[in-house]
This record gives C-alpha cells, sequence and structure tokens, in this order.
C-alpha cells in the first residue's frame, strides 16, 4: 500500500522534457507528492499560492523573471517554504545570487536522482544542502570576492546601462524584460555594491572598473 507522501513539492523548469523526467524520477519515491509543475515564474507563483508546497524545486535561467526571483518572492509570501535551486549555473556569482535570495539547496542538473532525494530530505528538515561542487566553489572563495564576482550576468548588464543613463523602461526594453525585472536587479545592485543611490552606484562603478566606458 502507497504510503502518504511527506513531501509535498513543486517542480519549476522552463523545459518541459526536462520537468517531464524529473517529475517520472520523483514519484519513484513514495513518500513524495508532486502537486505541480510550472514552466515560468508567474505560473510558478500561482501554482505555489494555490498548492501550498513544502519545498519548491526550480531551475535559475529562466526567460524573464528568473528562478532566484521566483525564491525571493515564495520566501516572502509563504512562511516555512524550502526552496532547491537545480540548475546548470555553476559560477560564484549565480550561487551566491541564490543564496541570498533564500535557496535552501544548490544542485547541479548533472547531480543524481539519490543526491536529489537526499537534498529534499535535508532542507525538509530545516538543513541546507550543496552539491559538493558547489561547496566546494564557496569554500575557495570563502575570503573577500571580487566585486565582479559577485554580481550575476545580467545584473552586470543592467550595471552598464545605469552607467550609460538610460532609464528603466529603457533598459527593461532593451533587454526584452518587464520594468519589474530591471527594478529588482537595481535593488539587488545597490545591495551588493553596497551603495545608497544610482547616482553613487555610477560613481562606485566607474572608479572600480566594474564596466567597460
Amino acid at each position: 500500500m502507497k504510503e502518504t507522501p511527506t513531501y509535498r513539492l513543486l517542480l519549476v523548469d522552463d523545459h518541459q522534457m526536462f520537468l517531464d523526467g524529473l517529475e517520472l524520477l520523483l514519484q519513484l519515491h513514495d513518500d513524495i507528492e508532486i502537486v505541480g509543475t510550472a514552466l515560468n515564474y508567474d505560473s510558478a507563483l500561482a501554482k505555489a499560492m494555490e498548492h501550498r508546497p513544502q519545498i519548491v524545486i526550480t531551475d535559475l535561467n529562466m526567460p524573464g523573471r528568473d528562478g532566484a526571483m521566483l525564491i525571493a518572492q515564495l520566501k516572502s509570501e509563504m512562511s516555512g517554504v524550502k526552496c532547491i535551486a537545480l540548475t546548470m549555473l555553476d559560477d560564484y556569482a549565480s550561487v551566491n545570487n541564490a543564496i541570498q535570495m533564500g535557496c535552501d539547496g544548490y544542485l547541479l542538473k548533472n547531480s543524481g536522482g539519490t543526491e536529489l532525494y537526499q537534498a529534499i530530505i535535508a532542507v525538509s528538515e530545516g538543513g541546507k544542502y550543496l552539491t559538493p561542487q558547489i561547496n566546494m566553489l564557496l569554500s575557495r572563495r570563502a575570503g573577500t570576492p571580487d566585486l565582479n564576482d559577485i554580481l550575476t550576468a545580467r545584473e552586470k548588464d543592467v550595471l552598464k546601462l545605469v552607467v550609460e543613463g538610460m532609464s528603466s523602461v529603457q533598459m527593461a526594453d532593451k533587454l526584452h524584460v518587464s520594468v519589474d525585472t530591471i527594478k529588482f536587479h537595481r535593488k539587488n545592485l545597490l545591495s551588493k555594491l553596497n551603495q545608497p543611490n544610482s547616482a553613487a552606484l555610477v560613481k562606485f562603478a566607474m572608479d572600480n572598473h566594474l564596466v567597460d566606458t
């Protein structure tokens, strides 16, 4: 007789075939229930609000609002939800950004099913789980990181446009994202670089050669 599921999961990735395979893999465990799947931020947020999963497993690199933004929003709206990033992104900036947004686990897509299950158990019990490769990356970066290393590729794009004097609306049009997404990245830039406003941010970027001029 099938056990009552212990872990209620929502799966998020912009590739349907990957989602289907991930769902089949996780359904091998009697204590896991997949309450929904989603291909993008908006669908994921709506399904999370409807089904109230305990754990959300999400890709980070998705069109529009990315997985890190989804994690931040879920953490602000759903008390106790756990979020695991399952992604191809293995650079320091992406990992650090996801952790800053509240990520509880970080695995790469070449991880095995057993490791993913271990991560699910770990975060459900209030712990953190980082795949060994990511653990090593963070250990090597335990000192003060280079400023360029703490910015994601998209944040660098936005920073360059801030320096060029573009408005958020102009940036959104150029980068083909929403104005809210641009505002999110601008807020992160101010926080990560510890600057009070856009004028100070521009000066800091120029002084520290963070953008090509």
